[in-house]
Order: C-alpha cells, then sequence, then structure tokens
C-alpha cells in the first residue's frame, strides 16, 4: 500500500516529515514578509549539485590562498554558519577595511565565478514518459517541484524577497534559469547588496546573515516590524538564530524522510494559512490510520468473489493446495493480515477455500522506511526471519510463518522493490494479485500490460489455473465529499468568495488527474484489462467516511492533502479564498467522504484469453441456438417482482426478436410502479406497442433494453441488413424481446450496449434543458440527484453552465443521499447539498425538480427567483401533493411548468423533431459514457433485490445482465 503513500501524500514528489522550526514564538501579523534563502533551499541541492560545487570551490580557495586544509574550513562553517563569516572574524578580522574588503571580493570572484546552473533548467534534463505515479521518475519529479513553486510564488499572497550568503549574479542565475524573473522582481538580500549608510550606499560589508542587523538593514529600515512579520525560510540553522531577534525562521530540508525542517512547498502553504504548521506527517502513522478506515470499507462482496473464483480454480487439486499471491504495493502488510487471518466479519483466504494451503506471498515495497516498519509487522505477528538476501541492489527479507493449526504455512518474500523492477518475477505465476489503494495510481494501460509481463508471461505446469485473480481495493474514484456540504459563502476577510466545498474537491481530483497523472475513471481500465484478455468479476463500493472525532490523525492528513494540492489553481483564479475554505472547515469539522471501488478482475496468462471448454465451444457454434423459452420480469403487487419463463410467440409482420444484452432499471417510474404508486392509464402514448396497455398488476414494464436481432418477420424488407445488430428497443426486461421494426434504434458501433441502455435517461435530461432554456450566467438548482439528475447536472456544466463564478452560471444540486452528492459533484455541480441548504445556495433564476418527491417541488418553488422558472421532471405517482401557494407566490411572477419526455416542447417543434432529438442523444452517451454511474449489474432472476436496493436508496443505477 505504499503507492498511497507514494503519490496520495507526494502528491508533488517530496517524502517530508513536516516539523516547523520556529526561532521565537511570534503573534499574529496582519502581513507578512518572506525572506527565502536560494541554495538547497529555492532548489534542491541533491538534484543538482550546485552547493557542493560552492563547497568544493571554498576548499579550493582556502587551501591555494589560505594555506589552510578542509577540515579546517569546514570548522569555519560549522561554528559561525559560513565559511567566509568565519574568515572575516577570525584571519581578516584585523585587517584594513579596504584590505578586508579586497579579500572578499576575491573570494566571491574565486568560489562563485564558474558554478555550472544549466541543471536548473528544465529543458536540459532528460525525462521519462512512463511516470506512473507508482515510482516517480526523479528528473520528472524535480519538473514538478519546480512548477508546483512558480505556481505558489506567484499567487503569493505577501511579498517575497531572495536572501541569501551568495553573491548578487549568482542567485540571479540561479532565478533565471529556474524561470522565475517575474516572480523575484523585488530587490534581492545579499552580501553585496547596497545598503544605505549616512546617506550614501556602501558595499565594502559583506555582511551575511549571521550579521542580520546589518544584512537585513535595507529592508529592517523600510518596514514596520509591529505590522509586518518577517519570516526567513533558509535550510541554515545558524542563520536562522542569527535572524530570531528581528524574525520568524522556518528551517527548510527538502530532503525526503527528512527528521527536521519542512520542503519549501510545505513551508509556504503553512505561511499562506493553507496548511496548520502543528500538524507533523509521519508516513507510518498515516498508513496504521488508513488501514483501519481501509479495513471498515472494503466491499465485503468482493473479498467473497475472490474466495469464489480462487475456489474454482483449485477444485481440481490435489491437497494441500500452494497458492503464490502478489501484492503490489505491501504499505504495513494489511493485505496480508486479510489474507492470513481474515478480519472481523471478513474470513481469510483459507477459511474461504476450506482446504489446506500452502502460500507464497509476494511483498513488494520500495518506500525503505516502510519496508523497515514491515519486517517489525512481520515479527509482530508471529513470523520467523528465515533468510536475508539481496534483489538489485536492495534489501530482500524472506520470512516465514507456520499457522496454529498447521493446515497453513505461509512464506512471506519481502522485497524492497517496485514489481516492474524485479527481474525474478517472471517465475512467481501468482493465482492472486492484490494492490489495495493502487489500481487509480497506474495509467489504465500500463497496469494489465506490467502484470502481464512481470507475472502472466509463462505458466509452468504445477500452476492450478490458466488464470489468475486481481483484487484492487480502495481504488479511488476522485470524488471526495464533506458531509454536511457547505456551499459558497462571502468572505469578510478577502472579499472573495469562499469556494463551495463541491468547487475545491473538483478542482483536487482535476489536480490528481492532469498533473500527477492518477487515473479517476475506473471504465478506462476495465477498458484496458478487456484489451488485455481480462474479465471484471466484480465491483462494490468501498467509499471511506472519516470522522474526526474517530480518526483524527487521518483527518488531519486528509486536510493537509487537500491544503497542498487545491490552493494554487483556485488561488490562481482570484476569485476563491482558499484560505477561508479550510478555516470554515477546520471549524466545521465536517466527515471526509471519499468514494472508492473495490474491483475483481480474472486475468488469463499469456495466450490463454481463448481457451473455453468443449462444451462452450460447440455451443458457440451450434447453427441454432434458439430456446423457445424466455425469461421476462412481471410486477405482481405493491413491492413485489418476480421473473417468468415465457413460451416465445411466432414472429409475424416486421416483427423482430432480440436477444438481449442488458436493460437499465428506470428509477422513474419502474419505482412508482413496484411501489404501488400509480394510477390506471396508459404506459406510454408515444411508444408503439405500450400505448394500449394499462398500468395494473400483473405487469411486464421497462423501456431501456439493448440486444442483439436474431430473427426477423416475414414483412421486414432489409432483414439481412439489421440480422446480428446491436440494437435499442423501448421493451420490458426479458432475457428475448419481440418489438416492432419501426421502433428500433441502431445503437452506433462505438458505443458499448451498458452505455446504450442509458438512452431514454439522457433524452429525458436533453428535454428538461429545452424546457428549462438556461441563459448565459443563470444560475440552476437541480433538485435530486438520481440518473436523471446527474444527467441534467453534467448537461448544464458540460455545456455553458457552471463557467464564472460563485455568482453566476452556477450548478447547484441538492439530494438526501452521500452517494448521490458525490457524484454529482464528479459530473459537475458547482455545489452539491443536502435539501436544507437550498435557501442558503439560491435564488436560482432556474430551478429543475427531478426527485420525486413532493418537498423538493416546494423547496424548488422557494429557493427561485422572483421572474424565474421552475421545470417539473418528477411523476408524483397517485400521491396527493400540497403546495404553499401564497401570496408571495402570487406576486412572483414565478412559472411552473411541466415536462415530459414523449413529445417535443410546443415552442421547439419547427426546429427539432424525435429523430434530431434521438441524434443528439447518442452523441451525448458517447460523451458522457454513462455506464461509470452502474453500481450492480444483476442477472433477472435477482429482480427483487434489484428494485428493492433502488427503493431504498441503497444503489444508484442497477442493469440487468443477460449474456
Amino acid at each position: 500500500m505504499n503507492c498511497l503513500v507514494s503519490l496520495r501524500i507526494l502528491l508533488f514528489g517530496v517524502l517530508v516529515k513536516l516539523v516547523s522550526t520556529r526561532s521565537t514564538p511570534v503573534a499574529d501579523f496582519p502581513a507578512k514578509i518572506l525572506l527565502i534563502d536560494v541554495d538547497n533551499t529555492l532548489y534542491n541541492e541533491r538534484n543538482h549539485g550546485i552547493e557542493q560545487q560552492i563547497v568544493q570551490n571554498i576548499h579550493r580557495f582556502c587551501q591555494e590562498r589560505l594555506g589552510m586544509t578542509v577540515s579546517q574550513a569546514d570548522e569555519l562553517h560549522a561554528k559561525y554558519g559560513s565559511t567566509v563569516e568565519g574568515l572575516r572574524q577570525t584571519l581578516w578580522n584585523n585587517l584594513p577595511s579596504w584590505k578586508r574588503e579586497e579579500q572578499l571580493r576575491d573570494f566571491y570572484d574565486f568560489v562563485y565565478g564558474n558554478i555550472q546552473k544549466d541543471s536548473l533548467l528544465v529543458s536540459s534534463r532528460e525525462t521519462s514518459s512512463s511516470n506512473t505515479g507508482y515510482t516517480h521518475n526523479s528528473d520528472l519529479q524535480e519538473q514538478k517541484r519546480q512548477e508546483r513553486l512558480r505556481q505558489l510564488f506567484k499567487v503569493s499572497p505577501f511579498p517575497l524577497h531572495l536572501a541569501s550568503n551568495s553573491p548578487l549574479h549568482h542567485i540571479a542565475d540561479v532565478v533565471q534559469r529556474m524561470g522565475l524573473c517575474d516572480v523575484f522582481d523585488r530587490p534581492s538580500l545579499t552580501p553585496d547588496s547596497p545598503r544605505p549608510n549616512e546617506g550614501r550606499t556602501k558595499t565594502t560589508e559583506f555582511p551575511t546573515k549571521r550579521q542580520a542587523s546589518t544584512f537585513f538593514a535595507p529592508l529592517l529600515s523600510s518596514v514596520d516590524t509591529k505590522k509586518h512579520q518577517l519570516v526567513l525560510l533558509d535550510d541554515s540553522p545558524a542563520a536562522l538564530a542569527a535572524a530570531s531577534p528581528h524574525m520568524k525562521g522556518v528551517l527548510i530540508n527538502n530532503s525526503p524522510g527528512a527528521d527536521q525542517g519542512v520542503s519549501l512547498d510545505t513551508a509556504l502553504a503553512q505561511e499562506f494559512g493553507w496548511l496548520d504548521p502543528e500538524y507533523t506527517f509521519s508516513d507510518i502513522d498515516y498508513l496504521r490510520a488508513k488501514n483501519e478506515v481501509d479495513f471498515a470499507s472494503l466491499n465485503r462482496e468482493a473479498w467473497r468473489h475472490v474466495g469464489k473464483e480462487l475456489r474454482g480454480m483449485i477444485a481440481t487439486t490435489a491437497a494441500p493446495c500452494r497458492l503464490a499471491i502478489v501484492d503490489l504495493g505491501a504499505g504495513l502488510l494489511s493485505m496480508l493480515r486479510l489474507v492470513v487471518f481474515g478480519h472481523d466479519d471478513m474470513p481469510s483466504l483459507k477459511d474461504m477455500l476450506d482446504a489446506p494451503v500452502t502460500m507464497d506471498y509476494y511483498a513488494y515495497e520500495p518506500n525503505e522506511l516502510i519496508w523497515t516498519e514491515s519486517k517489525s509487522v512481520l515479527q509482530s505477528l508471529g513470523f520467523e526471519l528465515v533468510e536475508e538476501s539481496s534483489l538489485n541492489d536492495k534489501k530482500r527479507a524472506v520470512l516465514t510463518y507456520s499457522h496454529q493449526n498447521d493446515e497453513t504455512r505461509v512464506t512471506v518474500h519481502l522485497r524492497c522493490c517496485d514489481y516492474r523492477d524485479d527481474e525474478r518475477s517472471v517465475e512467481i505465476c501468482p493465482q492472486l494479485i492484490v494492490g489495495c489503494c493502487f489500481a487509480d495510481l497506474m495509467d489504465p494501460r500500463e497496469l494489465p500490460a506490467s502484470l502481464l509481463k512481470c507475472f502472466l508471461s509463462q505458466r509452468r505446469q504445477d500452476n492450478v489455473s490458466d488464470c489468475c485473480v486481481a483484487y484492487f481495493p480502495i481504488t479511488f474514484r476522485g470524488i471526495t465529499q464533506l458531509l454536511p456540504s457547505q456551499p459558497f459563502e462571502a468572505s469578510s476577510r478577502s472579499g472573495r468568495t469562499i469556494p463551495s466545498d463541491t468547487t475545491v474537491f473538483s478542482h483536487y481530483a482535476d489536480v490528481l488527474k492532469y498533473h500527477h497523472g492518477h487515473n479517476l475513471d475506473t471504465q478506462l481500465l476495465d477498458t484496458s484489462m478487456k484489451e488485455y484478455g481480462a474479465d471484471r468479476v466484480f465491483q462494490g463500493r468501498s467509499n471511506w467516511l472519516i470522522d474526526p472525532r474517530q480518526h483524527d490523525f487521518l483527518w488531519q492528513t486528509m486536510l493537509y492533502f487537500f491544503g497542498s494540492v487545491a490552493p494554487v489553481g483556485l488561488e490562481k483564479s482570484g476569485m476563491w479564498d482558499f484560505k477561508g475554505w479550510i478555516s470554515r472547515t477546520r471549524e466545521n469539522k465536517p466527515q471526509i467522504y471519499v468514494a472508492n471501488l473495490d474491483l475483481v478482475y480474472r486475468i488469463p496468462f499469456s495466450g490463454k484469453w481463448q481457451l473455453k471448454s468443449s462444451a462452450e465451444a460447440l455451443a458457440g457454434f451450434s447453427k441454432d441456438n434458439r430456446s423457445n423459452l424466455y425469461e421476462e420480469i412481471q410486477f405482481t403487487a405493491p413491492g413485489q417482482v418476480t421473473s417468468q419463463k415465457k413460451k416465445l410467440p411466432k414472429l409475424c409482420g416486421e416483427q423482430v426478436r432480440i436477444e438481449s444484452i442488458a436493460s437499465l432499471i428506470s428509477t422513474g417510474t419502474e419505482l412508482k410502479i413496484f411501489q404501488g404508486c400509480f394510477n390506471d392509464a396508459a404506459l406510454d402514448l408515444n411508444i408503439k406497442g405500450m400505448d394500449d396497455t394499462k398500468m395494473a398488476y400483473p405487469l411486464a414494464y421497462g423501456y431501456c433494453l439493448v440486444g442483439r436481432v436474431a430473427e426477423c418477420g416475414p414483412d421486414v424488407q432489409d432483414a439481412e441488413a439489421i440480422l446480428g445488430k446491436t440494437v435499442f428497443a423501448f421493451a420490458p426486461h426479458a432475457s428475448q424481446a419481440i418489438v416492432d421494426y419501426s421502433v428500433l434504434q441502431l445503437v452506433p458501433d462505438d458505443i458499448d450496449p451498458y452505455d446504450a441502455i442509458f438512452m431514454p435517461s439522457v433524452e429525458t435530461a436533453v428535454s428538461l434543458i429545452h424546457e428549462a432554456h438556461p441563459r448565459l450566467g443563470e444560475t440552476v438548482g437541480v433538485f435530486g440527484q438520481g440518473l436523471i439528475g446527474l444527467f441534467v447536472t453534467f448537461l448544464l456544466s458540460e455545456y455553458g453552465q457552471n463557467i464564472i463564478s460563485g455568482r453566476f452560471g452556477t450548478v447547484s444540486t441538492f439530494d438526501l443521499m452521500p452517494d448521490r452528492l458525490a457524484l454529482s459533484a464528479l459530473v459537475g455541480a458547482s455545489q452539491a447539498l443536502a435539501p436544507d441548504r437550498a435557501r442558503d445556495a439560491g435564488p436560482f433564476d432556474v430551478s429543475i425538480e427531478v426527485s420525486g418527491n413532493p418537498r423538493a417541488l416546494q423547496s424548488a418553488i422557494d429557493c427561485t427567483r422572483d421572474g424565474g422558472r421552475i421545470i417539473i421532471g418528477s411523476w408524483y405517482g397517485n400521491a396527493e401533493i400540497a403546495l404553499c401557494l401564497g401570496i408571495d407566490f402570487h406576486r412572483s411572477h414565478k412559472e411552473l411548468k411541466a415536462s415530459q419526455v414523449s413529445f417535443i416542447p410546443q415552442g421547439m417543434q419547427m426546429t427539432w423533431t424525435k429523430d434530431r432529438r434521438f441524434q443528439l442523444t447518442w452523441d451525448l452517451v458517447r460523451k458522457i459514457r454513462p455506464s461509470r454511474l452502474l453500481t450492480k449489474c444483476l442477472k433477472l432472476s435477482n429482480c427483487q433485490e434489484a428494485y428493492a436496493l433502488l427503493s431504498e436508496g441503497k444503489e444508484i443505477a442497477i442493469a440487468f445482465k443477460y449474456s
């Protein structure tokens, strides 16, 4: 699990511990002036070697000009904070001023005359394009660090000055090569900077920071230190100690794993008020806290599917079974604990297999600090060290543990490296690959390709199966939400707007995706896995809920992540007050909701993806695979639905028979039928085949079915052209459907069937927006974030709305369910809130009600601006609706308009037709890829479960799968 440490913690490529070093307690000043050291502060010395050149030249100067040894020069540095200061106060102290000036000039010319600084130029450094986010390329990491600093400097709310013991020409070269000339345009403080002295300038003293009153004199003489806090950010403890009477000091240490000091970007964020300087990050403590939340969040059904798949593999294997398991990012071995010991209601792997097993557990952990701690974890679990050997110049501990009942023996191979760097990985041939908090950190094509190359490229004869199970729990979806979520708010401090929680986390996800290479779209991973022959066995939610009262350290760490990632772009816009947002969040202490998925895949070994059993192969080549029976759902009573076998009628006229692939449950009309909330009426007056069918039990219903044309009636003119084609039909949920040819729609070849089943929902959203007709800059409130509401939100935010600020062009969404609000944020809402915050978020120019709840309609009316429009997309069934339409409403000139997708609105009928709207809808389906909203795919026989889950609000979208 170190991948989470390597990426989500180190979002800017730097592993540091956060310890703020202050020289003296400082009051809260209304303004600050930041003084930034240059060498090994502005840049990271270990990546450039510039300060090393300076030290070498100092040694040469002392040896060649002064006859001193290296150790003597270093002693001066240790005692006086810099070698030149030591020379001034010892060897040159009693010289005449002109002679001392001559010596100092000679020193600076000698030491800084030939320093090579071109490594600071980004274009001069070779970079790798294969940075997956799991193991950073060091050059690319430095590029990101420099860009991060550049953006931080540009949004600094405080004046910035450079303060260096190096001469002015040296820091000018550094600044130019780092591309910071437009940032540091204020006077720099250096030994050779001009200084006021009795009405004239004087440069002969060449003071260093050890002589603080003289060195900082130009600034101190022009700044009221009672109103401005001077902050020195420096890598030298001696310089900070000398400056303490005048200013606050912050120790900078850009080295990974530093015990003291903070990285420069972290220090700046702390001074800007984005990060808490009292917070101390520990990657070990973070992993422990995270593992606790992981185990509470893991999808139990996903783990059972892992056991089911492995049971199928070993069914024909003689006991005891031997399993090879690979952990791609082992962290503190939480997955090993689950595999070997289980956790609470999650059984161990041995218990799920119900057979004696011998396990070889290969744990890859590139982070040496975590790897070392993992050895202690193993010892605490009772593992004994058997062997310690080397692998790629890294240590590898191999430990063995025997389970108490002697039926399970586990050998752990703990390897301190990236799995892709292990040349012996091809010998493992695992049955199970696990990667907790892992899959979202890699390029979706790189992940399956690397697994195939490293572990699945060959199959030994003793392997128990032709395929391997890949288990990726806690895969981040890019959705973060605060509960309760807060809206936009005017900032009294800055005059700007405190962004909504939704806006902050939308930007947070964008930075992860576009600047750090995270893949937050599991559909892309599914597509890539399929390209490499894998099948997704299961997908289930594993959302984090971080409560500050129970998980204080993890909660504080998450705020550190947000403060490290989100502020720069928000502040850069000039509209948002991030400091106000972080202060509000710390004060309110909301729960943090993070949307994750647990994914289970079946991946074949190389060359095995086409293998099928003989029976399957024969069935696939059968000339007549038609069955005379088909399965169809029946609503039989309120809250009751079942599937029934029926006999296929003979085709006639222009009918066609469709073999179903998938169908989507409508969360509007279908749930009303399931709940019994409907009047006796025609199913749909505008769909052939439904116009003469009444809503009455027993009833077969559904209108989102996709399948392949298997047979055509005698009067179908172009039967040969459509046979085998994937089509959409407004037809009930059934394994086969007979429909009229005229109502079919061909599904475009580049649209997946599981996306195509959403076509009616997307068309309904289009219809609602056409009715609402939002104008540029108008604010829109969408009440209800079920499927229709989510698509309305997406289309509004994607096409014309949500483009200006917190006051104009916003899309505010409301729902009772956190999962829906989280998805609403994902698809583009400006603020996704609980319904009780609607008044705070409004008033709206346009409100769209699609919740199916009459109380939401009242809220939409109340929160719409006078003269505004309320579009009613909900069908409330047979419920009696009571609305408050008193004198305020009477005087408001608000417009209430019912909208239903079956017809084109009257004012648009000259320009729009149903066919034209269908064509637009298919284009939008292609763009939206709505199958990513599916939370379950069930068989038709599980229809009661499906409708009950949707009725209780436990799922977002459920599809029936038929093949």
